[in-house]
């Protein structure tokens, strides 16, 4: 590096062949913002740049020029201040954007504008406390963002819709309190989502309407009373360490962790089968619902709920038995037919978890000879299911690194 005033002109210190390709490190960089930043030679084999024990102020803009078939650029650690459009001038070729532990304290409006095959970002460890509603047009090759550990409060609305090919997005030890209900109206091909250690009190289930390869939702350590997953088709999800009294479960869901909820009502939504795993505490759960399909109520049917019970935590230690359900179906011209009779809702609930084994649903006195929507219901006890913990083991690292890939 040589200094000419505020001019400074960058060598490579060094360059070697990596996973990245070729790459040229610069070290001991220092500017300011009035500082001209060029870069000595061309170089037109360089594939990435790494800065080692630097202070930038921004972006140099002249790597993208000495460089033209740039992929990667690597500032972490350098005390980034500020990202500017023009500092990406010529960035046809950037995939790759790294600048974890910087000062960014905003993005702003079309600031990735210039690098059309941008597909991976990470700006996770700022300042970042406000981004323009615009900061992403452009970025339609993105299938990666990273912005965990900013102070962030407030997402625009309309941030993600450029973003058609995000895969990864994650916005983990932050503000928010609430996310917009059309956020993710164009990210189909999302597949993971963490608002982990967040401040979000509800989280609606329209959230998740477009979402249909999603795989992994983390949702933990926020301040969460009503969440809505019936069309959550993720099968990993973790909401340990919220407010919630309520639980509902959908048929794709294989992985649940939701320790440190006061969880009272959970419903599941064709969920009979082996193959799952739910890590909660029943300690204060007092109803379940089972929604199934049009073979509602079949032995065959709550059998198979039973073999799903023996997976559940504390549930496990207690005696179910198929003889404690009772359904009945609406004699009316309602909902669809099926060979027991015509269906409004499919729905067989539990509203006590007891240990007697075998009782005899037709002579017990908890059951309403009542009909509530179309079945009778058994009667909430007093009787609560017992405090032991198979497994309190998380499912989902919240914290979990991951690292760009070529």
């Amino acid at each position: 590096m040589s200094v000419n005033g505020q001019r400074i002109e960058l060598e490579c210190e060094f360059i070697e062949k990596t996973d990245r390709g070729l790459q040229c490190e610069f070290s001991n960089i220092s500017t300011t913002q009035f500082s001209e930043v060029i870069v000595s030679e061309k170089n037109t084999s360089i594939d990435a740049v790494s800065f080692r024990q630097s202070d930038l102020y921004s972006v140099p803009v002249s790597l993208f020029e000495k460089f033209p078939k740039l992929k990667h650029i690597d500032v972490e650690f350098t005390s980034l201040k500020e990202l500017r459009i023009y500092d990406f001038i010529n960035a046809n070729s950037l995939k790759y954007f790294l600048a974890r532990f910087n000062d960014i304290t905003s993005l702003s409006s079309n600031v990735f504008t210039l690098c059309p095959l941008l597909k991976f970002i990470v700006l996770q460890w700022n300042k970042i406390s406000s981004i323009d509603s615009n900061a992403f047009n452009g970025l339609i090759s993105l299938e990666a963002l990273y912005l965990d550990h900013n102070q962030i409060k407030i997402l625009p609305p309309g941030l993600l819709f450029p973003l058609v090919n995000l895969v990864h997005f994650s916005l983990a030890y932050n503000n928010i309190t609430n996310v917009p209900e059309n956020l993710f109206m164009t990210n189909e091909k999302l597949e993971t989502l963490n608002f982990g250690r967040n401040l979000l009190i509800a989280f609606d289930g329209k959230h998740f309407d477009s979402l249909h390869n999603l795989e992994r939702v983390q949702l933990n350590h926020n301040k969460l009373k009503i969440l809505n997953l019936r069309t959550c088709k993720s099968s990993e999800i973790n909401v340990d360490k919220n407010d919630l009294e309520s639980l509902e479960l959908n048929k794709w869901t294989r992985f649940l962790s939701a320790w440190g909820n006061p969880i009272k009502f959970l419903t599941l939504h064709e969920h009979y089968g082996i193959g799952r795993n739910y890590n909660f505490s029943f300690e204060h759960v007092s109803e379940i619902t089972f929604f199934v399909n049009e073979h509602c109520c079949t032995i065959e049917n709550l059998e198979k709920f039973e073999i799903l019970i023996h997976n559940f935590g504390d549930l496990s230690q207690k005696t179910f038995n198929v003889s404690e359900w009772t359904c009945q179906f609406r004699k009316k011209n309602l909902g669809y037919q099926t060979p027991n009779g015509t269906v409004v809702d499919d729905v067989c609930v539990k509203t006590t978890l007891i240990d007697e084994p075998n009782i005899d649903s037709s002579r017990d006195s908890r059951f309403n000879d009542d009909l509530e929507d179309g079945y009778s219901i058994l009667v909430q006890s007093t009787n609560k299911p017992g405090r032991n913990i198979v497994n309190s083991e998380d499912l989902i690292d919240s914290d979990e690194t991951t690292k760009p890939r070529e």
